[in-house]
């Protein structure tokens, strides 16, 4: 907030974006993918089944530090109206969907419930925040780096190997994945 009257404080935020992003997927990929071993390591086998939920929480949380920096352009223009508005629609859907989803679909259906509702505050807010003070975010290469970190979870997950060594190798290597990334959407370029 304090450089909102510099010259480039848009491009500023505009980077934040994308680095945030991408620091985070890859935070929240590598959870979601070695969160089995984790919960072997550090937990009873009663716990195994609950890795199926953490990719979901954890870009959930994704969402919740997104809020931040959509809400950039409404802290600028001194309104929090908007920012209200999508929280209070948030809760109640995220009731609603507990409602409908934790009955048929157990934790699955709380983590889905969880993530669609936190969803929806950012989107709501870089929308509303377009309006009042445009900011020159880039949203294709964010979408990109979510859609990525999403085909490398489903990767990891649907792929199994016998060999514990070999598995964690895989999910490793698609990882490194994330590195190319940082330059192919263009969060930090060389020149």
């Amino acid at each position: 907030m304090s450089i909102h009257q510099h010259a480039d404080s848009k491009k500023v935020y505009a980077n934040v974006l994308l680095a945030y992003l991408w620091l985070t997927s890859l935070v929240s990929t590598a959870l979601a993918l070695f969160a089995p071993e984790a919960i072997q390591l550090f937990a009873t086998q009663q716990y195994l089944g609950a890795s199926n939920v953490v990719g979901l929480l954890t870009f959930s949380y994704v969402m919740i530090g997104l809020t931040y920096i959509a809400s950039i352009g409404p802290a600028i223009v001194k309104t929090s109206t908007p920012t209200g508005v999508a929280i209070t629609f948030s809760a109640g859907l995220n009731i609603i969907l507990n409602f409908l989803l934790i009955p048929s679909m157990g934790m699955m259906g709380a983590a889905i419930a969880t993530l669609i509702s936190q969803s929806i505050i950012p989107i709501y807010l870089f929308w509303r925040s377009q309006q009042m003070y445009p900011i020159p975010y880039r949203f294709q290469p964010a979408i990109a780096i979510l859609g990525l970190s999403a085909l490398l979870i489903w990767a990891g997950t649907h792929w199994s190997f016998d060999n514990l060594l070999l598995g964690i190798g895989f999910k490793i290597a698609l990882l490194v994945l994330f590195v190319p990334a940082i330059f192919i959407f263009r969060i930090v370029t060389l020149k």
